[in-house]
């Protein structure tokens, strides 16, 4: 016989070390106790990800930061050196760029320190978050790993479990049929 499905387990992770630059100033003495959600903003959501989706969040981080911003500050310092900053379009473009990073930089931060690692499930049960599915339609298989949003991309075969086929494959067990109402009409 077959053990039962465990399901899923999260493992809460520990935050990522900050470097220098993206650390916040330091705290008053007479604020809450570090980790505990500051007055007037909500608990962030947790994020869940496979230990593979962490680890793709945390080498594009190291991308960004140490290749890509470093790049783009110095276009931003030469692009300052060529005079006239109103006229000059490769200041402004690098400008620009500069606050893309960042932002992204910035979500990728956030969804480190909220990430709660979901490990692989243990085979034979329901589809959960993290399973691998191969699903039949129109005749035609196809692998799909369910995962957050955060982790989904299509043309690997990560979906997410927020969309409406992710939704539909949640809870299954092998061989069941389920109809799924997509964007482009039923399937």
């Amino acid at each position: 016989g077959s053990a039962p499905a465990t399901g899923s387990v999260p493992r809460r992770r520990p935050p990522p070390a900050a470097t220098p630059a993206a650390q916040p100033p330091a705290a008053p003495a007479a604020e809450a106790a570090p980790g505990a959600p500051r007055p007037g903003r909500r608990a962030a959501e947790p994020v869940y990800l496979s230990a593979e989706g962490l680890a793709r969040l945390e080498a594009e981080l190291h991308e960004l930061r140490a290749v890509r911003r470093p790049e783009v500050v110095r276009r931003v310092a030469t692009a300052r050196e060529l005079g006239d900053l109103r006229e000059n379009s490769e200041y402004h473009a690098a400008r620009e760029e500069l606050g893309f990073l960042d932002g992204r930089i910035r979500t990728i931060e956030a969804s480190l320190r909220a990430a709660v690692v979901v490990d692989e499930p243990a085979g034979g049960g329901r589809s959960t978050l993290g399973s691998t599915l191969v699903i039949e339609t129109g005749g035609e298989e196809q692998t799909l790993r369910l995962v957050s949003s955060t982790e989904s991309d299509y043309a690997a075969g990560r979906i997410s479990v927020a969309s409406p086929v992710g939704k539909a494959l949640l809870g299954l067990v092998a061989g069941q049929a389920v109809p799924v109402t997509t964007p482009a009409g039923p399937v």
